[in-house]
């Protein structure tokens, strides 16, 4: 995606929120802007100004916006920009957040002097707990949270890497080098971890289930499946490429972008290494669809999208 892709990513499950993306048409708004993004279209839905505040880290509660700005507030807002409530923040120079629904605990981080991850009671802004990662990178840098429903994920951009965290002890379970450089947007939606750098104005998709390259100074995760989905967009048989590292047997589930289970197709036994699965999906209609692999323990997902 092209066009300014600004610090702060938020998932609303059905679209991208993305904070302070540049307007080629309104210059003067380039740090005051959200816009509602579809990430499969590749563009802006629809977007509100927030002028005079300029917001970094945002997240999403289920019905409102979160949303960290001018360094020292975090305000909750309706998608149409309306600030229903300010907090004060933990720190001066707080910028992610992350609101871990089904939990209703909101989590900002602090991007230099008092670093560490803050959870914060979302009535209130009272601080519960403060977490400190032994990350490579501890002074400076801490930028967005997302929440994958029992995990934070964190982007450092003093170090360009991302961390998987556990949220009851700060232990850092994995990390990978970012994308881009500069990758301060995080936001997961389930199945997809989206990081966005205003470095090289885009947004990108990364399957959290394959790291591709761990951080210095981290042991690269053990066993890993890879699950490839081909052709997309697609109108007829659809090839699935699972790249299992040991053999077992495979489960397939498609889901609808809602996360509504869609298909489930038949079982398939798999050997260590390359295997190869056609399917004519032909009884599903035109649409977004998410594949999710079940291989034993692991799991690995994929996008397609089906026209007719």
């Amino acid at each position: 995606m092209k066009s300014g892709a600004g610090p702060g990513l938020a998932w609303d499950g059905t679209h991208l929120w993305v904070s302070n993306i540049a307007d080629a048409e309104h210059p003067e708004t380039f740090w005051y802007r959200f816009y509602r993004f579809d990430p499969w279209a590749g563009a802006a839905v629809d977007s509100f100004q927030t002028w005079p505040s300029f917001y970094h880290g945002i997240t999403w509660d289920g019905t409102h916006l979160w949303g960290e700005h001018n360094w020292d507030t975090i305000s909750r807002l309706t998608t149409s920009g309306m600030v229903v409530e300010d907090l004060d923040a933990p720190a001066f120079f707080t910028f992610g957040a992350a609101y871990a629904l089904g939990e209703e605990v909101l989590w900002v981080t602090v991007f230099q002097g008092a670093t560490g991850l803050y959870k914060l009671d979302p009535a209130t802004g009272n601080v519960l707990d403060i977490l400190f990662p032994a990350e490579t990178t501890t002074t400076h840098g801490w930028a967005d949270l997302g929440w994958d429903g029992t995990f934070l994920w964190h982007s450092n951009v003093a170090d360009d890497v991302v961390y998987k965290i556990d949220p009851v002890n700060g232990t850092i379970v994995e990390s990978f080098a970012a994308p881009a450089p500069n990758c301060e947007g995080v936001a997961h939606d389930g199945w997809t971890l989206w990081l966005s750098s205003p470095t090289t104005d885009r947004i990108y998709g990364v399957d959290p289930g394959v790291i591709v390259d761990d951080a210095p100074g981290f042991a690269r995760s053990a066993s890993r499946v890879r699950l490839t989905v081909r052709p997309s967009p697609s109108r007829g048989p659809l090839e699935f490429g699972i790249d299992a590292p040991e053999g077992g047997l495979a489960h397939l589930d498609l889901y609808d972008v809602t996360g509504r289970l869609i298909a489930q197709l038949p079982s398939l036994r798999v050997a260590p290494g390359r295997n190869a699965l056609s399917w004519a999906g032909d009884l599903l209609p035109a649409g977004h669809y998410i594949v999710r692999l079940t291989l034993g323990d692991l799991t690995a997902s994929g996008r397609v999208v089906l026209i007719r």
